[in-house]
């Protein structure tokens, strides 16, 4: 439906984005990292870097381009990267770098970069690391935790297999199938590893109290150094290891008290909208107003609110007409769509101003979504009440919307299904049949020989 693709996405053409990405949040002194500018959606021109003060620019900027086309949409990105070496230790700090882009400036977000002091037997930590690393230990019920389970090494490896995950009891889970699965640099107890997320799921507390994620726990192969395989088929040989996270304690509070009078039992950051099929009818029409919720949170949780319509409408059981997640970088959004139909009891000039209570976790505070007013034109219909509409008491379980008048008239004679058509259709079968009688009677009379006549 063209309304609900409208209305869910928006229309219009992406806009041209530029990030800094730097493969390391944390060093150890003397060594070096990478950071890469990139611009999606243009080639650009005249870019800027930032003031590298603090760093020694090893090499850069190596400019590279890619081209690529996805359901015959060309999209275009220009990187350009830079090897940087600390001058001290501390947290040191990257600024903007810029681009002319779509006609407009476009500025990355500033980096820090920390920097430490090496631990001195770099030899005393551990090969390889698993983490389990939670948004926050204290939520909200219904409030989204972004969990990423984090592996870091020091050496190479290979085959990462899960063998035991947690159930995730009290919460509503879900894998997120899109992440950045880049490899960071970072200092864990004062030794260097490369660390990058190898697996992420979304949680939404669905009870209070001290919930309890249990260990994830995976078997990896260590490439054995200095050791090759015996031929060009053979595989590298590998040392295996067992890891395991931690368990983690979610502190789940139950949303405070008092509670608006209206709320709607709606709890994420979402934003509003509302549309309508149409804004002029008469009395025997029915019109769609389509709610839309976008944003974060748990939409399993989301029913379709009380959006306090006019009372001279009457308003049939709302459907659910789309749900669906996306994943972003680092959340997970998502979008309802509900469909309530209304039909006019009387006709005149009305004006509905959608309001929707909900508890914004983020904010810790229960927040009025508005949209835009809706005018509605009804004019006097025929007089017909039967719009189509199946009620049962209060309940409606099946909504149709309004219907002609159907003239009925006598059906006219046939031929097809009449004796006259089973009489021609059996023609050809009761004349082969005759003819082969006549055959089989004929073989049936004694042969006479001509020279007896």
């Amino acid at each position: 439906m063209l309304l609900l693709s409208v209305l869910s996405y928006g229309g219009g053409h992406a806009q041209p984005t530029f990030e800094a990405y730097a493969d390391a949040k944390e060093i150890v002194q003397n060594s070096y990292f990478e950071i890469t500018f990139t611009l999606r959606g243009d080639q650009g021109s005249d870019f800027q870097p930032p003031d590298f003060a603090d760093f020694i620019v090893l090499s850069g900027p190596s400019r590279s381009f890619r081209t690529s086309v996805i359901n015959g949409q060309v999209s275009q990105e220009v990187s350009y990267t830079y090897q940087l070496q600390p001058k001290r230790t501390g947290t040191l700090r990257i600024g903007e770098a810029q681009i002319k882009a779509g006609g407009n400036i476009l500025r990355t977000k500033p980096l820090s970069i920390r920097v430490v002091q090496g631990q001195a037997d770099t030899q005393a930590g551990e090969e390889v690391l698993l983490q389990a690393r939670i948004s926050s230990r204290e939520a909200y019920l219904g409030q989204q935790l972004v969990l990423d389970y984090v592996l870091s090494s020091r050496v190479e490896y290979r085959g990462l297999t899960a063998v035991a995950e947690p159930d995730y009891s009290g919460f509503y889970s879900r894998p997120v199938q899109q992440f950045d699965t880049r490899i960071q640099r970072e200092v864990i107890d004062g030794i260097q590893y490369s660390s990058r997320i190898v697996k992420r799921v979304v949680l939404y507390p669905q009870e209070t109290g001290t919930l309890t994620i249990d260990p994830l726990t995976v078997v990896l192969g260590i490439v054995i150094p200095g050791r090759t395989g015996g031929g060009f088929f053979s595989s590298i040989p590998t040392r295996r290891v067992t890891l395991s996270t931690a368990a983690i304690e979610v502190e789940v509070r139950p949303l405070p008290l008092p509670q608006p009078a209206n709320f709607s039992g709606i709890t994420g950051n979402y934003q509003m909208r509302v549309q309508a099929t149409k804004t002029e009818l008469s009395t025997d029409d029915a019109v769609s107003v389509y709610l839309l919720l976008e944003g974060r949170g748990d939409l399993n949780r989301v029913q379709a609110p009380n959006l306090n319509f006019p009372e001279q409408f009457e308003r049939y059981d709302p459907k659910v007409k789309e749900e669906e997640y996306y994943d972003l970088p680092n959340e997970v959004k998502g979008r309802k769509v509900f469909e309530y139909l209304l039909v006019p009891k009387q006709a005149g000039q009305f004006r509905f101003e959608p309001e929707l209570v909900i508890f914004n976790p983020d904010s810790a505070a229960y927040v009025t979504l508005r949209a835009a007013a809706l005018h509605f034109t009804v004019s006097p219909g025929s007089g017909a009440k039967d719009s189509g509409l199946v009620a049962d008491g209060q309940k409606h379980q099946e909504l149709y919307g309004p219907r002609a008048t159907i003239e009925l008239r006598k059906q006219q004679s046939r031929f097809f299904g009449t004796p006259l058509f089973w009489g021609v259709y059996a023609l050809p079968f009761v004349a082969g049949v005759w003819l082969w009688l006549s055959h089989w009677r004929q073989q049936q009379q004694p042969a006479v020989d001509p020279a007896l006549l």
